[in-house]
């Protein structure tokens, strides 16, 4: 068979298998102006439905790119037209699906975007957290469909051609970064998880932190799954490299592991530390408070009426204040009997032996808490913590993390920087 166009070589192949434009189109699931439009060479036949096509036919997806079988003797060079054909179809499929991926990673910010509007504008961090997580999922499902389509369009026995090759690197890489894009944005989201009530959201301050720690750690992990994804595919021939782009390759991917290894080690360290600081440094403890070394002077200070001031919660809930109710109170005790307001706010200080060193009554409702220790029969001096201290305690507390947040992006810059200053190019 002489060569021919492609679409010469698709009317030539029908004709010789006894099919009608129309018994061809609904193998394809085409119309059947597009079958005569492709042996009119008036359009070319989708990169995906090549291997279709070339199946129906019994032929190889490069016999129909080049309009001829091929013959056992020595192959003819492809024609110019029909390997710009090729190359036209490759840069077709490779273009819609970076389309596709844009789509994936738009899902992705939109996840985020719902996710912050649930939470800061309605206060509904858990809502926001899973409606974030499902339009992130619908935004990996379809990437996952896309990369199928995309490597499904070519056939496997071109692997070793060097534009498949490149082509589906091109694929695998954009797939990669699209999902740990996606998980990164997890990450980000995932503090909502932890509100304690679902009526609750979390704070901006509170979600900037803990998201960027959480993202930070995400990206992390995404990267180590990539680096194992990539080599996995590399190794089971998904994608193939040149020789010396392969010992490249190879090299590159060993100081990844010493890399990864290093930081992840390094990282889990500065985590431990991180984690004992912030149990023997409580924000309470980092509150300067107001210290007592009279019993007189701390009930003086307990009595004192000032009222209750709202102050952020540790954990950065942002929750609506009780209003109090104004009129007269009735006071019971655990009896149910009813006592005065000032028995109901009386409160006492005793040794370890249950010996009573100071009563005081309990109006100042500034007061966070207050603590002290037992020194020879005697509890001063005796330590109070304002909200307003407890305020500056865990800004305190904040500062000390975010030193440590600061320790882990320097471990990671470091890590990266030996990588890239090492590797092969």
């Amino acid at each position: 068979m002489e060569r021919k166009s492609m679409g010469e070589f698709i009317a030539a192949l029908r004709k010789a298998s006894g099919m009608t434009q129309k018994d061809l189109a609904e193998k394809l699931n085409v119309s059947d102006k597009t079958i005569s439009r492709w042996e009119r060479d008036d359009g070319t036949p989708d990169i995906s439905a090549i291997p279709v096509i070339a199946e129906i036919f019994d032929v190889t997806c490069d016999e129909l790119l080049r309009g001829e079988r091929k013959t056992h003797a020595a192959p003819e060079e492809p024609t110019p037209k029909g390997e710009k054909q090729r190359q036209r179809l490759i840069e077709i499929s490779l273009s819609k699906y970076r389309t596709k991926t844009i789509i994936a990673n738009a899902l992705y910010l939109g996840g985020l975007i719902v996710a912050m509007i649930l939470n800061n504008g309605f206060l509904r961090a858990q809502i926001g957290f899973l409606s974030g997580l499902a339009i992130i999922g619908v935004g990996v499902v379809f990437q996952m469909i896309a990369l199928n389509q995309a490597m499904f369009a070519v056939s496997a026995a071109d692997a070793a051609d060097e534009k498949i090759a490149g082509y589906k690197r091109s694929v695998i890489r954009m797939a990669e970064a699209s999902c740990a894009a996606g998980f990164i944005l997890f990450g980000i989201i995932s503090p909502l998880a932890f509100v304690e009530d679902a009526y609750w959201g979390l704070e901006a301050e509170a979600w900037l932190i803990s998201g960027f720690v959480h993202g930070a750690a995400s990206a992390l992990i995404a990267l180590f799954a990539v680096w194992i994804a990539d080599n996995r595919l590399f190794e089971k021939g998904a994608f193939t490299l040149e020789e010396k782009e392969a010992v490249r390759y190879r090299k590159n991917h060993a100081l990844q592991k010493y890399c990864s290894s290093a930081l992840i080690a390094a990282l889990v360290l500065t985590f431990v530390v991180q984690l004992l600081a912030n149990d023997r440094w409580t924000p309470a403890r980092l509150a300067d408070g107001i210290q007592f070394d009279t019993y007189e002077s701390f009930a003086e200070f307990m009595e004192k009426p000032v009222p209750y001031k709202k102050h952020t919660a540790n954990t950065g809930n942002t929750a609506i204040a009780d209003v109090p109710i104004l009129g007269d109170t009735i006071y019971y005790d655990d009896q149910g009997n009813e006592i005065s307001e000032e028995e109901f706010y009386r409160r006492e200080l005793t040794l370890h032996d249950g010996t009573v060193v100071c009563e005081y009554v309990h109006r100042n409702e500034s007061v966070s808490t207050f603590s002290y220790m037992e020194r020879e029969g005697s509890l001063l001096p005796i330590t109070v913590v304002t909200y307003d201290d407890l305020a500056v305690g865990r800004v305190r507390s904040n500062a000390m993390n975010m030193g440590f947040y600061a320790a882990y992006c320097i471990e990671a810059a470091i890590a990266f920087a030996v990588y890239f200053l090492k590797r092969e190019r």
